[in-house]
């Protein structure tokens, strides 16, 4: 089985065929982020519902925050949010059966 694709916020070569659009992952993060930006009021006051009291524009642009992950210390550094799409196949397709049948030399 093939394994899922992150498609970054970056990435400005890929092309994802939606229904009968394309997109650049790259410009469908930019407008996800531009809507959250749009009404700040709006997304500051839905994550203040949700118990979050962090302002939607630090998380954009990176806010200083600490971490604690099982069996480590403390961690200093910054929170910052990305839009992250996932690409996730349904089925390899024959050239990539044939190929990892290639590169195992079987």
């Amino acid at each position: 089985m093939l394994d899922s694709i992150l498609l970054k916020a970056d990435d400005k070569e890929t092309a994802v065929a939606i229904g009968d659009q394309t997109y650049i992952p790259s410009v469908l993060h930019s407008a996800i982020i531009d809507y959250l930006l749009a009404d700040i009021a709006r997304t500051n006051s839905h994550l203040r519902s949700k118990k979050i009291h962090v302002e939607i524009r630090a998380l954009v642009e990176g806010v200083k925050s600490r971490i604690l992950q099982p069996r480590k210390d403390w961690a200093e550094g910054k929170v910052s949010l990305k839009v992250c799409l996932e690409f996730i196949p349904d089925s390899p397709s024959r050239d990539s059966e044939l190929d990892s049948f290639r590169n195992t030399g079987e």
